[in-house]
Formats: C-alpha cells, sequence, structure tokens
C-alpha cells in the first residue's frame, strides 16, 4: 500500500538487506550481541529460519518448533490485519 509505482520498489531492499542480516540467513544469530539478538527477533524470518533449521538439519518434527511457527502464524494475522486497516484508508481516501 506504500509503492505506488513500479520503479519505486527497489527501496524494498532498504528493508530486506538488514533483515535478512539480522535473520540469520547468512550468519548464526548466536554470535550476536544481546542487543542485536533482541532486535533480530522482531523479525518473521528469523523464526522462519530457526524452524526450518530444526526440520531440515537436525531433523525435529512439529512440537520442536510450535512455538516459531505460533510466532509466525502471530506475525502474519497482525500484519494481514495492518494490510487490511491500510488498504481500507487507501480505498476510501480516493
Amino acid at each position: 500500500t506504500v509503492i505506488k509505482l513500479e520503479g519505486q520498489a527497489h527501496t524494498s531492499w532498504i528493508f530486506i538487506v538488514p533483515m535478512a542480516m539480522l535473520s540469520g540467513s547468512w550468519f548464526s544469530t548466536a554470535g550476536m550481541p544481546p542487543v542485536m539478538q533482541g532486535i533480530a527477533k522482531a523479525f518473521p524470518p528469523t523464526f522462519a529460519i530457526s524452524a526450518s533449521q530444526d526440520v531440515v538439519s537436525r531433523g525435529l518434527g512439529f512440537s520442536a518448533i510450535a512455538t516459531d511457527f505460533y510466532i509466525l502464524l502471530g506475525f502474519a494475522v497482525g500484519l494481514f490485519a495492518i494490510a487490511v486497516i491500510l488498504f481500507r484508508r487507501m480505498i476510501t481516501v480516493r
């Protein structure tokens, strides 16, 4: 709802790259200072990467990733609700 033109889409990299750096996709979050680990937990990919590593690399089941799954579900529901509100606001402005 924020990006109006196709040419503005490249600005999403401003958010994607720091999120990837902090989420553990390039290097482990275990070596980060505690403050950075706290910031990393504000991003959904941190939980998705943790869950996928537990399943693929460690062979764990759903019970091991249930917390990550429910956190991701909460992010999805919350962001969807925000998107609906912003979309409705955008439609009513026109």
